[in-house]
């Protein structure tokens, strides 16, 4: 799946910024299961730690999809999640049709 994923990159231009990371973190704050949040940028790539208020597999995964929903460009994403012990990690790409997108890893714990 790695190399499926980072073929996907490859096709796009990611965005970043402090108003994209404010809007992340707007629409992370706008959730309720979230305990607590980080968001860190790095080489055009998010990485935003969530902590749940009671952590399961099927809670990270209702909230992963809400987050989609709220994010992903309706004309491309792609996501890969991992089970990573105590917690879970999705890897997620989205794009606009002009190839201009955003990468997001959400790890939840």
């Amino acid at each position: 799946m790695y190399k499926i994923m980072n073929a996907y990159m490859s096709k796009v231009q990611l965005q970043t910024g402090p108003e994209l990371q404010q809007r992340l973190c707007d629409i992370v704050n706008s959730i309720k299961e979230i305990k607590s949040f980080s968001v860190t940028e790095h080489f055009k790539q998010f990485a935003i730690d969530m902590k749940l208020e009671s952590f399961s597999v099927d809670r990270a995964a209702a909230v992963f999809h809400e987050l989609q929903g709220k994010i992903a460009s309706p004309y491309s994403s792609f996501y890969v999640r991992f089970n990573e012990g105590r917690c879970v990690r999705y890897r997620f790409i989205t794009c606009k049709e002009d190839k201009q997108g955003i990468y997001c890893d959400f790890i939840f714990s």
